[in-house]
Parts: structure tokens; C-alpha cells; sequence
């Protein structure tokens, strides 16, 4: 309703909101003209050509976030829809968004008959409460009006002065209901709620509510800073969807439309577009089911399990209690989940031979069969992190072996290689090197075996293991060698107790350093004898830190790291700061957990070959350095419940 100096003005209106930023509207009026009132329409339109920003109004100022802040908007007003000779009064306006105090520039013009009224104004905020505005018509001057409009919760108090005709208006405005602020903080707090619940689209739409009410609510807008790059993401895919779906019922491929359509609703529950065209093709889907279930049946037959999950899946999305194509697709998922394991196991025997290329691709097939499974994608992040760390190995091995060459070091040096050996069995370098190296270890290797002779025919089968375990490790195939270790092995329980003797003698003459050896030999024949671990136990805490340290690096040297561990971590109990005694504990850390690595594979390389004993006795050594070890109790597990399930067989 309106007061006009010849009376009275009634007005009613609607108006819409489309999905394409656009607005549209129409009103009704009864309108007093020379005391007489004549009925008439209006029509209008407003458009903003980009959406709103998330959080209210777009801070910067550059050619691309311009068009963001343009608001364009028709109107024709006054159509008579009587006899009048009225004519109708047409707006074109548009506004400007500034970056600086929520300021707004508009531009209008009027037109009627003949006559054309431009407008020119700007508004801009004082304070939260308080904005001013002017404006002039025609750009005269004298035309020229200002003024003030205050605003507190529901209530807006509006004041003007025109300079020409030295007038002031005075306006109010109530709202009735709840404040924009209170509107605008319910909305926050359903918003809140659903991006809680993880409803995120829902989410949006009440923080974009939130923001029309209130646009300076920084909960609101904090929340659609987090939701805006999803749900613009999220609409691009709807969008794409709906494309492909239109496209497919234009093809009268219902059923395909159908499933797209369902993935919209999945992202939208409320797209109205989804819903409408769901109800509209729901006839056409029910007919085509029958078809579309024997198509799959066909790709059965034809051996083609993937295309057919796929039209057994798209059934089942619309209408989920078709049973014939569940249970299809259950038995087409459970020869997948087999093929899968195959695939998995063949990774697992392939990461034990360390042959990465070949598990990363079993592995992969594993995962393209059952893309949810866990073990296989963990391992290919094994494999990945293997690969580092071979090429890192490879590199160091062979700096190592270089220097331990130079310093005529050939037995560590051929360590080394061999080491390399292990990572790359076709290194060219290690392999000459290696080559090279046989002549100049040979007369070395002869040496030693001549002592472990003589420590045999002395009867000190300590000295002469420690020897020949030497000999060994740098020769093989030294046939003598092993035949002498076999001897000395047969014959040790029967020197058990002269060793025995020997360690209390060392204990008795302080001498710990040779007690603790021989109480580590005593301990490789039998490890539960309770009186070579007191002994042993007994020198250690006697000695000092920098004597267990000696003797740990000489174990570690000879690749005995169980041993090492307990040396080096009492080393470190008398002194925590023995930097030296930190960084070898570290090292033999390290070598033992790439023992259990080793441990671990040849026992998966056994359970391939299904050679569940041997791959047990593999998982115990890996468990007896790391009982912790998951993947070695896991599978234990499982190949004592194949041996079980292979001994109750008839």
C-alpha cells in the first residue's frame, strides 16, 4: 500500500527465483488517477550474471571477479487493464558492487511516452548500523538528494534532503518477525548441523540462506569458505550428469538414464530436475529391466564377469530388490574376490624375491578385482618405499665397498658387493668387482681354514667356529670347510661342559670379555641354559661401558645382532651419552629388522609353494627378534589353519 497526493495505491505481487541466477516477478495494482482507480500489471526481471561469492561480497577488484559484482534489472510498470489512456512506465537499472565499505553505484533510467529520466547514485556504510546515500537526476545538480538510513534489529529509519526543492523525507520500516541477524544465525545453525551429519549440499544451501539475511555473519561465512570448492565441484559433476542423462533417454537407453539420474540424487537429494525425470522414465525402466538382466546373463556366458557386474550394478541402483541380478552379481563377486587373492598371493611370492615391477603389477590386478581391499594397497606402498630405499642401498653398498677396496680391505669389500648383489643380482660393477676380488680372498680364505684346523685339533671348538663360520661366508662352496663345521656341530653336546668350565674360569679370573664369548657359544647350542645366561648376565654388568661397546661391534661385524643388542643397550645404561654406542644401536636396529624382513619373505615364498612347515619355521625366526611382527603372526596363523585342514583330510 502506498500514499500518494491523489490517494491510495494497492499493490500484490510474486516473484521467482531460477536456477539460472535470474529473477522474475509480477505484481497487481489498483491505482488512483484523478480520483478514479484503474486496475493494472507490472512485470520485471533481475539478473546477477555470476553467483554470489560464499561468504557475501568478492573483496578484490579485478577484471575477472568484475562481472561478479554487476546486477542488472527490467521492469515494465503500469499496463492498464482498462479503458485509461495511461501509458506504462518502464525501469532499466544497474548497480556496481564496490570493494570498499560495502559501497553500491546505480545507474537508472525511466521512460514514459516521451519523456526519459536518468538516475545516478551510491550508497555506502558508515558503521554496521548506520549507511548514507545520494543521487542526482538527469545529472543536475540541483537535482541533487542525500541523506541517512539507520537500521536495528527489525527496525529501518530512513532520512533525505533534496536540495532543490529544500525538502526532507522521513520513512520507517518494520519488519515483522524474527531479525535478519536472528533469521540469519538459525540458518548458521541448521547449516552447522548438516555439514556435521555430512550433508554437505544441504549444508550449503542454509549458509547461503544465512548470508541473505545477514551477509556479515562470519560463522556463516567461514563454513561456506570450506563448502563453496566442493559444492562447485559437485555441481559441475550434477551438470554432466544430467547432460549424459538427457542424452540417453533422447536414445531411449532408459535404464543408463536411470542410473545417472539416481548418482545426481546420491550428490542432490533435492534436484528437482533428477526427480522429475526419475517419475517421467520410471514406466520405461521397469520394461527395460527384464532386457537389460538377460544382456548381462550374455556377458556371462561370453566370459565377461566386469561388464556384466557393472549391468547387473546398474539393475540393482534402480531397483534394489531385484534378486535375480543380486545374486548374480554376488557370484560374479565372489569369483572376483578369488581371482583377487590369487593375484595378491603371487604379489606376495613376487615382493619376497624382492622382483618389485612383478608384485607392483600383481598387486595391481589384486586391487582392480577388489578396490576396497586394504593388504594389497598397503604393500604397494611397500613396494614404492622398497624401491627407495634399494636404490639408496645399492649406492651405499658399493661407496663402501669402493672404500674398503682402497684401503685393501678385500674382505669387507667382497661384503659389500655381494651386499650390492643382493639389491641388483645384474649390477655390472659389483659383479667384475666380485670377479676380481676371488683371487685376492682366496689365499685369506686358506689361511683361516688352516687355523680353524689347528683350534679343532686343540680342542677349542669355539675358536674354530668362529673361523670357519668366516671361511664360509666368504666362500660357500668351501667343501672342507663345511665338512669340519658339521664334525664340530655332531660332536658339541658332548664338549658342552668343558666349555661350560671354561666360562666359570673366565668368570672367576675376571675375565668377562672371554666369559661372555663363551657363553654366547655355549648359549647358540643350548639357548634355555639357564646357567650360561646367569654368567653371561653376571660379565656384562661387571665390564664398562666402553668394553661392552668392543665387544658388541665385533658381533655386530660378524652379523650376531641378537647378541650385539643386549651389549650395546647396557653400554648405554652406564652411559646414556656414548654417542658411539647410540649410532651403533641404531645400525644393529636396523640390520635386524632387515633380518625379520628376510625371515618374513622367505616365509611367504614358502606358503606360495605351499610349504606351510618350512614357511612357519621362517615366521618363529622372524618372531623371535620381533614378536610384535603382524604380518608374521598372520600368517602363521593361516598356514597352521592349512596344515590342520590338510591333516583332517582322509
Amino acid at each position: 500500500m502506498q500514499e500518494t497526493p491523489a490517494g491510495q495505491s494497492v499493490a500484490a505481487g510474486w516473484a521467482h527465483e531460477w536456477p539460472s541466477r535470474l529473477v522474475t516477478g509480477a505484481a497487481f495494482e489498483n491505482r488512483l488517477v484523478d480520483g478514479e482507480r484503474h486496475p493494472c500489471l507490472s512485470f520485471g526481471l533481475l539478473y546477477h550474471p555470476a553467483p554470489p561469492s560464499p561468504s557475501g561480497r568478492v573483496d578484490s577488484f579485478t577484471p575477472k571477479t568484475l562481472v561478479q559484482k554487476f546486477t542488472v534489472t527490467a521492469a515494465i510498470q503500469g499496463i492498464a487493464l482498462d479503458n485509461s489512456n495511461t501509458s506504462p512506465l518502464v525501469h532499466l537499472a544497474a548497480s556496481l558492487d564496490l570493494p570498499w565499505r560495502q559501497a553500491v553505484l546505480l545507474y537508472a533510467v525511466h521512460l514514459q511516452d516521451n519523456e526519459r529520466v536518468q538516475q545516478l547514485a551510491a550508497s555506502f556504510s558508515l558503521t554496521p548500523f548506520l549507511h548514507a546515500f545520494a543521487g542526482l537526476s538527469d545529472f543536475d545538480v540541483k537535482q541533487a538528494a542525500a541523506g541517512l538510513s539507520w537500521s536495528w534489529q527489525n527496525l529501518q529509519l530512513h532520512a533525505g534532503y533534496h536540495l532543490e526543492r529544500k525538502e526532507w523525507l522521513l520513512a520507517t520500516t518494520i519488519r515483522l518477525g524474527a531479525s535478519g541477524k536472528e533469521l540469519s544465525q538459525r540458518a548458521q545453525t541448521w547449516a552447522q548441523a548438516f555439514f556435521d551429519r555430512g550433508e554437505r549440499r544441504q549444508a550449503f544451501r542454509f549458509g547461503k540462506l544465512a548470508l541473505a539475511y545477514d551477509e556479515t555473519n562470519e560463522n556463516a561465512q567461514s563454513l561456506m569458505h570450506v563448502l563453496a570448492p566442493g559444492v562447485a565441484d559437485g555441481n559441475a559433476v550434477i551438470d554432466s550428469l544430467l547432460k549424459e542423462a538427457d542424452e540417453l533417454v533422447s536414445k531411449r537407453w532408459y535404464l543408463s538414464a536411470a542410473t545417472h539420474y539416481i548418482k545426481v540424487l546420491k550428490l542432490d537429494s533435492e534436484n528437482p530436475r533428477a526427480r522429475a525425470a526419475m517419475m517421467l522414465i520410471q514406466s520405461q525402466v521397469d520394461r527395460h529391466i527384464d532386457k537389460w538382466f538377460q544382456l548381462g546373463r550374455q556377458y556371462v556366458e561370453q566370459n565377461e564377469p566386469a561388464v556384466a557386474r557393472e549391468v547387473f550394478d546398474a539393475i540393482l541402483q534402480v531397483r534394489p530388490d531385484h534378486e535375480p541380478s543380486r545374486r548374480e552379481r554376488d557370484e560374479i563377486n565372489r569369483m572376483f574376490e578369488s581371482k583377487a587373492q590369487e593375484f595378491y598371493f603371487q604379489g606376495l611370492g613376487f615382493y619376497s624375491q624382492k622382483n618389485w615391477d612383478s608384485a607392483e603389477e600383481a598387486f595391481k590386478q589384486a586391487l582392480a578385482l577388489r578396490p576396497e581391499w586394504q593388504e594389497p594397497q598397503s604393500y604397494l606402498w611397500h613396494v614404492q618405499e622398497q624401491r627407495k630405499q634399494s636404490r639408496a642401498s645399492l649406492e651405499q653398498a658399493l661407496e663402501q665397498a669402493a672404500r674398503f677396496e682402497k684401503q685393501g680391505d678385500w674382505i669387507n669389500a667382497r661384503k659389500r658387493y655381494r651386499a650390492a648383489l643382493a639389491v641388483d643380482p645384474n649390477n655390472r660393477l659389483a659383479l667384475a668387482k666380485l670377479e676380481e676380488l676371488q683371487t685376492l680372498t682366496g689365499n685369506h680364505v686358506e689361511r683361516q681354514y688352516a687355523r680353524a684346523e689347528a683350534a679343532y685339533r686343540s680342542n677349542d671348538m669355539e675358536t674354530a667356529r668362529r673361523l670357519l663360520t668366516e671361511v664360509l661366508e666368504l666362500a660357500p662352496n668351501h667343501a672342507a670347510g663345511r665338512r669340519l663345521l658339521e664334525a664340530i656341530n655332531r660332536s658339541l653336546p658332548l664338549s658342552l661342559q668343558a666349555l661350560f668350565e671354561r666360562a666359570n674360569r673366565h668368570a672367576e679370573r675376571n675375565e668377562h670379555a672371554l666369559c661372555i664369548e663363551a657363553a654366547d657359544s655355549l648359549l647358540e647350542a643350548r639357548p634355555q641354559m639357564a646357567e650360561a645366561q646367569q654368567l653371561r648376565r653376571r660379565s656384562i654388568l661387571a665390564l664398562d661401558a666402553a668394553s661392552l661397546l668392543e665387544i658388541a661391534r665385533k658381533r655386530f661385524l660378524r652379523d650376531r645382532y641378537s647378541e650385539a643388542l643386549p651389549l650395546i643397550q647396557e653400554a648405554l645404561n652406564k652411559e646414556p651419552n656414548q654417542a658411539q654406542a647410540a649410532s651403533l644401536l641404531a645400525q644393529t636396529l636396523k640390520r635386524m629388522e632387515a633380518q625379520v624382513d628376510a625371515f618374513f619373505n622367505r616365509g611367504i615364498a614358502f606358503f606360495t609353494q605351499e610349504k606351510y612347515n618350512q614357511a612357519i619355521v621362517e615366521w618363529d625366526k622372524a618372531l623371535a627378534i620381533n614378536p610384535n611382527h603382524q604380518g608374521a603372526r598372520e600368517f602363521r596363523r593361516r598356514a597352521q589353519e592349512r596344515i590342520d585342514a590338510l591333516n583332517k583330510m582322509p
